[in-house]
């Protein structure tokens, strides 16, 4: 007779197999859950920060149109019972008054005046115009322009230009540098040059006569009663905005408004 094959047991999972499958499947699945965090967490940045980025592009235009139509750094000016100076928080600016009902908009003589603040108990950074007799300049007080700012920064720079004499020359700042200055000769950043901390001499070397020589450097607003801010030819205001998004995260997007002043422009 012929023998009755007999049937082959299905062979099962062992124990060894099933672990190594749910270590597997563990692992995607935590994978495909962080993934999912990350882009959770990177929209509700996303949607946190970029309300601040719109709104802070915005502040800097609106600070750079004030900075490019200001004639002088001043010290201080009084508007409205109200006192706003020149500082590391704040500044005060001077420009040139106009009416545009007049055939040469020019007011001679008279002058309006800008006060930009950094209000850190409101947390927002303001500005006050004040124009002077007969200029149709809007009036402005405490405008808001920037909110959620938590930090904010005045830097005042001076440019002065001068041509080189001989390969070495000595110059005469309009103001005290109050870190060292950078040198420009014929375009191009050197460092061939002598500054003594404290002074307003600088020595250039390496130069052939007739070079161009620039020299850019930060302010005080307050040394020398407000001489060395008159020397400013540019500001650059800084400034954080922060907010706290859904997750308890504080977001925060620093931008930075900053130009040449008018009729400063060496």
């Amino acid at each position: 007779m012929n023998a009755i094959p007999r049937r082959r047991r299905r062979q099962a999972f062992t124990i060894i197999e099933t672990v190594i499958s749910i270590i597997v499947a563990t692992t995607v699945l935590g994978t495909v859950i962080s993934l999912a965090l990350a882009v959770g967490r990177s929209n509700t940045r996303a949607l946190v920060e970029a309300p601040m980025l719109n709104a802070g592009g915005t502040s800097v235009d609106e600070l750079n149109t004030d900075l490019r139509g200001t004639t002088l750094v001043v010290s201080s000016f009084t508007a409205s019972g109200s006192t706003y100076v020149s500082g590391t928080s704040s500044c005060a600016l001077q420009a040139q008054a106009y009416n545009l009902a007049l055939g040469n908009p020019i007011v001679t003589g008279v002058y309006d005046y800008i006060g930009l603040t950094y209000d850190s108990t409101a947390k927002q950074l303001l500005e006050t115009i004040s124009p002077g007799s007969g200029s149709t300049r809007i009036t402005r007080t405490n405008f808001v322009m920037a909110s959620n700012v938590s930090a904010a920064t005045f830097t005042y720079y001076a440019r002065d230009q001068f041509s080189a004499s001989s390969a070495s020359s000595t110059f005469t700042l309009s103001a005290t540098p109050t870190v060292t200055p950078s040198v420009y000769v014929a375009g191009s950043k050197t460092t061939n040059f002598t500054y003594v901390s404290g002074t307003k001499q600088i020595t250039v070397s390496g130069m052939t006569s007739g070079n161009d020589v620039e020299v850019v450097y930060s302010v005080s607003p307050t040394a020398s009663s407000g001489a060395d801010l008159a020397a400013a030819t540019s500001v650059v205001i800084q400034f954080t905005q922060s907010q706290t998004d859904d997750l308890g995260v504080v977001r925060t997007v620093t931008h930075v408004a900053g130009t040449r002043i008018r009729n400063r422009r060496i």
